[in-house]
């Protein structure tokens, strides 16, 4: 099971893929933990930082939910670094690199 370590690790890979060397995060949920996690090992990479809804969870509770939706986050996540995300139940909505709507 992926720890929120694992995947901030996960998405600065994708960064450093994408060559992108300052980004502004938007994290929702687990998503919050993943954005925060990143900014605090790459602080200066982190030009904006937004959490929404934060969850505090205990171990064994995060650790279910990300076992529950670990491939949709993942997805999710690459379609946000890539451009091509998509709004998602309303939590994800699409924007562009100045945080428009498309």
């Amino acid at each position: 099971q992926p720890t929120i370590e694992t995947l901030a690790a996960g998405a600065i890979e994708a960064l450093d893929g994408l060559d992108l060397d300052q980004v502004d995060l938007y994290g929702s949920h687990t998503g919050a933990s993943i954005a925060a996690t990143i900014a605090l090992l790459q602080p200066a990479r982190v030009r904006r930082l937004v959490l929404d809804g934060v969850g505090l969870y205990a171990p064994e509770e995060q650790a279910a939910i990300l076992a529950r939706d670990r491939d949709a986050l993942v997805a999710h996540l690459f379609e946000v670094i890539d451009g091509r995300a998509k709004s998602t139940s309303g939590r994800f909505p699409a924007t562009d690199a100045r945080g428009a709507t498309p």
